[in-house]
């Protein structure tokens, strides 16, 4: 019974951990689009799916908890109950799933933090360029030959001819 509930707990923990990086699959892959490289992105994507895969998988499989249940269980002590059984396989779930939502909380904060440090970089960035030149006619007199040609430079100055 002792070897069942392990294995129970394993093939919960593994389910449950790739349950996880299916399911988060393409948030994953949308949110380290926004902010890795493109030419690093597979890598990062394929790093964090299995990050994911192997937190969940450790935080259900309670390796101590359950080693420590099959040790201190003597020979002569009564086995454990169907029930009993099932309540250390929820506890693997249990531990799978808060696990992993933890590690995707970190994930999800740690990309939010550099997008939105990124948006406000490129905000402050267009503040601090210079407008650029106007082209409207300024009243200043042309510098050089036209600054002496009279009247007609004048006349043509205001009509909008001399642009």
């Amino acid at each position: 019974m002792d070897t069942t509930i392990v294995a129970f707990s394993f093939v919960s923990a593994v389910v449950i951990a790739a349950c996880m990086v299916l399911f988060f699959s393409d948030p994953i892959d949308e949110a380290l689009g926004r902010v890795v490289p493109p030419e690093m992105a597979p890598a990062w994507r394929q790093y964090a799916k299995f990050a994911l895969f192997v937190v969940a998988f450790v935080g259900g499989l309670r390796v101590s908890e359950l080693g420590s249940l099959v040790a201190a269980r003597a020979a002569s002590s009564p086995p454990l109950t169907a029930g009993q059984s099932l309540l250390e396989v929820l506890k693997s779930i249990a531990g799978s799933l808060t696990a992993s939502a933890i590690a995707l909380l970190a994930f999800f904060a740690a990309t939010l933090a550099v997008d939105a440090s990124r948006r406000v970089y490129q905000a402050r960035r267009v503040e601090r360029r210079p407008a650029p030149p106007s082209r409207e006619p300024d009243d200043r007199r042309p510098v050089g030959a036209e600054r002496h040609a009279g009247a007609a430079t004048k006349e043509r100055r205001e009509n909008g001819s001399y642009l």
